[in-house]
């Protein structure tokens, strides 16, 4: 009768594990091996051609912490990954002036972040349940 009951046991724990996989990835190895491009920024689609100086990016790493491109400069920062919670920190930054750039909503969003989703190639940066931002990997 033991047999029967771990034999159901087993067979029940392995029904579950595969039921609850998903493609939703929030590991840090698929957070740090991307470059991410900025497609959504408050629920706006960013038109390509606003951004005359590039679109705005992050790179994670866990050698250079936190670099990117705002669309007008470019910064290194840090960020702190921790329980499937992340932080972002922009750091140090340069000081171009850029005209119609993204670049103060964009640092307001990240400052903002405190979970990420992973999902189908794209990064969405949250706030709560609220994406503030979803980017799109480009390797």
């Amino acid at each position: 009768m033991k047999n029967v009951y771990f034999a159901i046991v087993f067979i029940g724990l392995l029904f579950f594990i595969s039921c609850s996989s998903s493609k939703v990835q929030n590991s840090a190895g698929s957070l740090t091996s991307n470059k991410w491009e900025l497609l959504t920024l408050a629920g706006k689609t960013l038109d390509a051609n606003a951004t005359k100086m590039g679109t705005p990016s992050l790179m994670f790493s866990a050698e250079y912490g936190l670099t990117g491109h705002t669309g007008c400069n470019t910064f290194t920062g840090t960020y702190k990954l921790e329980n499937g919670k992340l932080s972002l920190e922009p750091g140090a930054i340069t000081k171009m002036f850029c005209v119609d750039s993204p670049e103060i909503e964009f640092l307001s969003a990240l400052k903002q972040t405190n979970g990420y989703k992973i999902s189908g190639g794209e990064l969405s940066l949250l706030n709560g349940t609220a994406e503030l931002m979803k980017f799109i990997s480009k390797k």
